[in-house]
């Protein structure tokens, strides 16, 4: 497993970053943006099924919860989904280990949210969602240094 990658500070402006970002590389693949305690961009273009929505959910479920990306938990458990019910008791039609959602970190503040990513390939949704994140992490750390 990898270390967390924090941020400096998140708003909804750095949201409506991150969906810019994603446009500008991935257009045909879902996201969503979930921080304070609410959805602060939901972005799923035509070409994805209607289910979309809820991969989004159940995947910023598993990182709301137990405070990893999907892809750790994914690796941490083997991909044995069915021990979300028998170890953990969270319900499998909310709650998933597939790969694409990760943890927002904020310094002094510790989990803030989540970004989620669906519509690729699973490992392709988990790099995704990562690289938004490291992307925004290097403007913030290039703005400090400006």
């Amino acid at each position: 497993m990898m270390e967390p990658l924090i941020l400096k500070h998140f708003t909804t402006k750095d949201a409506l970053r991150l969906l810019h970002l994603l446009l500008e590389t991935s257009p045909q693949a879902a996201l969503e943006v979930y921080h304070c305690g609410r959805p602060g961009v939901v972005y799923i273009p035509e070409n994805l099924a209607p289910d979309k929505a809820d991969w989004l959910r159940r995947k910023r479920n598993s990182v709301l919860y137990f405070g990893l990306s999907t892809q750790a938990l994914f690796e941490k458990q083997k991909g044995e989904e069915s021990l979300l019910a028998s170890k953990y008791g969270r319900e499998l039609k909310d709650y998933t280990w597939t790969p694409g959602g990760v943890p927002i970190q904020v310094v002094g503040v510790g989990l803030l949210g989540s970004v989620t990513v669906t519509g690729l390939k699973p490992e392709e949704d988990h790099a995704l969602a990562l690289g938004l994140l490291r992307t925004l992490q290097e403007e913030q750390n290039h703005d400090d240094n400006l």
